[in-house]
């Protein structure tokens, strides 16, 4: 049996970790992966690219919902 908790604790760094990945290689929030490092850029960036990195993120997360969505109705149905 799965242990819900630590899985989704799992999931959510991965999530962190693509995220700032996401954002250091569109040069929002520093150019580091590491999430002390990207929250220090965007704390110091100025508003237009903190809201940018903000759309980026909101983007990228509903585009994940939707992606697990479609693969939990995949998984709904029989294989063919």
């Amino acid at each position: 049996m799965c242990d819900q908790p630590l899985a989704n604790k799992k999931y959510a760094n991965a999530h962190v970790e693509d995220i700032t990945r996401w954002l250091a290689r569109r040069s929002l929030g520093g150019s580091s992966a590491d999430f002390s490092e990207t929250m220090k850029g965007l704390f110091n960036a100025s508003s237009s690219v903190y809201m940018q990195a903000t759309d980026e993120t909101l983007s990228m997360l509903k585009w994940l919902r939707q992606f697990a969505d479609a693969l939990s109705k995949q998984e709904g149905q029989p294989g063919e």
